[in-house]
């Protein structure tokens, strides 16, 4: 996908991983900013692997959940025709560093609530249907969330905890930034009566709330 990967792990050699920027307070660390770190595996990852190519290169509990086959909280997560792989080893909540398909960390994900656990999903769900800035898949989710129901302002509120202690660097605005920038989109998408999706036309599937 270039040089700017959505992601925290890559197994290719001197890959750079740039992470989600959110934080996991239960484990009292701050995971956020862009990682450099030599790569986890000595065999490298094609380009743009499978998801099956992924689970099987990168092993240790990892595995791929269809698309419509995947729920946290009872409520059902989907993105698209796009599978899941949940992979334990991960070290973010998510990433989207290959076409295709979506990575979560399925021992992290149950740590926050079920709207930060949506938004973190669709945040990166905007990352595989195209959307490569930071602050535009921020945004797609808030208002993809509104829209669908699963994002109220309390849940918004939430979300911005979750991501307000982050610092700014390259990719991503400050924690601060990044909430205040949500807050305008999910104001300005309630206040449109028929609001056009900032989300983008990717191998043939539109996004859609």
């Amino acid at each position: 996908m270039g040089p700017a990967k959505h992601t925290t792990r890559i197994t290719q050699s001197n890959a750079v991983r740039i992470s989600l920027r959110v934080i996991s307070r239960d484990f009292g660390t701050i995971i956020l900013g862009l990682l450099v770190a030599p790569c986890a595996f000595a065999q490298s990852l094609l380009p743009n692997p499978t998801p099956e190519i992924y689970v099987s290169q990168n092993g240790n509990g990892a595995e791929v959940v269809p698309n419509g086959q995947l729920s946290f909280d009872g409520k059902p997560f989907t993105c698209g025709k796009f599978p899941t792989v949940l992979d334990p080893l991960l070290n973010d909540y998510a990433a989207a560093p290959y076409k295709g398909f979506i990575i979560l960390n399925p021992k992290l994900m149950p740590k926050v609530s079920t709207p930060v656990k949506l938004w973190i999903y669709h945040h990166e769900c905007g990352h595989v249907l195209g959307i490569k800035d930071e602050a535009k898949a921020d945004c797609f989710s808030a208002q993809r969330g509104r829209r669908a129901g699963w994002l109220t302002l309390e849940g918004l509120e939430q979300v911005c905890e979750f991501v307000r202690v982050g610092q700014a660097d390259a990719t991503h605005q400050s924690g601060v930034q990044r909430c205040a920038a949500m807050r305008q989109c999910y104001s300005i998408d309630a206040a449109q009566p028929n609001p056009k999706s900032v989300g983008i036309k990717a191998d043939g599937i539109t996004s859609k709330p």
